[in-house]
């Protein structure tokens, strides 16, 4: 049984307008006194960045997991912050369902 790979999502919304398909950005994540650069690529399809994450215990995850706001911004796009407050339960409980795998289907 294949183990699933968190990925994070990053949807720009109205700020984003139409995004030229196979782009890339680099995104700083802050939250409180740390601070997490991450390259995200464009999912076309989606309209959203999206990055795999190396697992459980990727740093960018421990940093959503802390309290208060984190910040994602970037250069071209602009910042947006958003709240952590109860980001560290629901991380974890997706964390248990990526674990128990897909039972070898295809995505």
């Amino acid at each position: 049984m294949a183990t699933a790979q968190p990925v994070l999502s990053y949807d720009l919304g109205a700020a984003g307008g139409q995004l030229e398909p196979g782009i890339s950005g680099s995104f700083t994540f802050k939250a409180g006194d740390k601070s997490l650069a991450k390259k995200l690529e464009l999912e076309a399809m989606y309209n959203y960045f999206a990055a795999e994450l190396s697992g459980p215990a990727d740093p960018l995850l421990s940093l959503l997991r802390g309290k208060g706001d984190v910040t994602v911004s970037a250069d071209k796009y602009g910042a947006a912050t958003f709240p952590l407050k109860g980001s560290g339960a629901l991380i974890g409980k997706l964390l248990a369902e990526c674990g128990k795998g897909s039972g070898g289907e295809a995505d």
